[in-house]
């Protein structure tokens, strides 16, 4: 929905039958996200209302993992030494913290955030990475700004030639490099790319030819239908539903999935209703267990 005052809001109902919710995400002019849960019982009474931002980009860093930590690390065929993460919000944060959380000692040596703006990035590197540094002093942390760099793409592509893991969390509406930029001349190697901050058609965070560089051209996501509607890069690749592999079919998979040598592993998400409803649900019951939040006594009789 668009307001005549150019406020837009998507409006995101989900039921798994036990529970329903629905979520409002709304994009100010002002700049910045509003986000707010709504959680119900099957019944409809209202159980929790949660400012869900940081659940939003939690939930959506930790169903990268879901992927990431099959197809990366030991006996996987993804290294996970060099990560580039593109993006200065929550987003960015999380996937840097699941990604350590998630790997062994020694298994990741250099993160590097790069963002447009040097503003949000050297924020971020004063709280979020130093933070990080001080839990993983064996990690290298590093930033890179697209303003105020004039050797930025001559630096950008160093990191991505060296890059194991990319991690895009932008809201891009165009590619954040070409595929050119993950050539490396010393090995055929292979990465694992995540597409998690476009989620209109008219954005796309890498080009066609990155996007179809998995194996067999294939790309994992987190719903068919969703991504061949809203995501611009699978549009604009004239993607079909034959063509994407649903993460969902993989989950049952203990062991790696095996990724050829010199091809990636693509994963786009752009999100799903039922993933802001299993973790409202796991954080409300979490909340009430340890008497967090605030009751408001006689609110269904109000």
């Amino acid at each position: 929905m668009l307001t005549k005052a150019g406020n837009f809001s998507l409006f995101m109902p989900v039921s798994n039958t036990v529970n329903t919710g629905i979520k409002i995400v709304t994009s100010p002019v002002k700049g910045g996200l509003a986000v707010v849960m709504n959680l119900f019982s099957a019944d409809g009474e209202l159980l929790a209302l949660l400012s869900a931002a940081e659940l939003t980009a939690f939930r959506t860093a930790l169903a990268v993992m879901t992927l990431f930590v099959r197809c990366t690390g030991s006996g996987g065929g993804v290294k996970r030494e060099n990560i580039v993460v593109f993006g200065s919000g929550r987003q960015a944060e999380w996937h840097a913290r699941l990604a350590l959380a998630l790997s062994e000692p020694g298994e990741v040596k250099r993160i590097t955030v790069v963002n447009r703006t040097r503003g949000r990035l050297e924020a971020l590197e004063k709280g979020v990475l130093s933070e990080l540094k001080g839990l993983y002093p064996d990690v290298t942390m590093g930033v890179l700004a697209k303003e105020g760099t004039p050797d930025y793409e001559d630096r950008l592509k160093s990191e991505l030639s060296a890059s194991d893991v990319i991690f895009s969390c932008t809201p891009s509406t165009q590619p954040n490099f070409p595929f050119s930029y993950l050539k490396d001349s010393a090995s055929d190697k292979s990465r694992f790319i995540s597409l998690i901050g476009s989620y209109k058609p008219n954005m796309q965070e890498i080009d066609t030819e990155t996007l179809l560089s998995g194996a067999d051209g294939k790309v994992y996501v987190d719903s068919k239908e969703a991504c061949l509607e809203e995501s611009g890069e699978l549009i604009n690749a004239g993607m079909k539903e034959d063509q994407l592999i649903e993460i969902g079919e993989v989950f049952e998979k203990s062991l790696p999935i095996s990724v050829p040598a010199g091809r990636n592993v693509i994963f786009k998400c752009v999100g799903m209703g039922i993933m802001d409803l299993v973790i409202a649900k796991k954080v409300l019951d979490v909340a009430t267990s340890q008497g967090d939040g605030m009751y408001i006594e006689g609110f269904q009789d109000a």
